[in-house]
């Protein structure tokens, strides 16, 4: 009976664990995704901004003007497209999620322990496994918010083999 609440403990916190890098690396995607939306912007309206500065007194040739038109509007699309991605947001829900598996898995890892050392007894398994696993599916439902892609899962995993 140990053993079999042990491993139904240990299988959760690998799944938590699994759960956590997902979404970890799903965040680290999502704010690279941001930070290259923001920069891009930055760097096409700086060109903008400046062709204006330095042609404000002259005539400018028509490849130029369309030039520049063509980058505003380019501006304006990724302006568009990050705003209706908000990939700051899922970075951020991620993260969250991805913190809030860690915590179960910890408290796997203490449960584990008390139930090695002794400290607590099988009795007592049924209410914490209860107990975690009602932690684990409320995160699950939270994170259905927050999909991850198999790329996320295929590195979650890899990390956690070579653990």
């Amino acid at each position: 009976m140990e053993d079999n609440t042990l491993q139904l403990i240990e299988k959760l916190k690998y799944n938590c664990q699994l759960g956590k890098h997902k979404h970890f690396k799903a965040a680290d995607r999502f704010k690279c995704y941001d930070k290259t939306m923001s920069i891009s912007m930055m760097l096409i309206n700086l060109t903008i901004a400046l062709v204006h500065l330095f042609t404000l007194n002259t005539e400018m040739p028509h490849w130029l003007v369309y030039s520049i038109s063509g980058l505003s509007f380019l501006a304006v699309f990724i302006a568009g497209f990050e705003l209706k991605s908000d990939y700051s947001k899922k970075f951020e829900g991620h993260r969250r999620i991805g913190n809030e598996y860690l915590r179960v898995a910890r408290k796997c890892e203490k449960n584990i322990a008390l139930f090695k050392d002794g400290k607590k007894s099988i009795l007592e398994s049924e209410k914490v496994i209860d107990e975690l696993n009602s932690d684990y599916d409320n995160i699950n439902k939270e994170a259905e918010s927050f999909p991850t892609n198999q790329s996320d899962f295929s590195s979650a995993k890899q990390i956690q083999e070579s653990k």
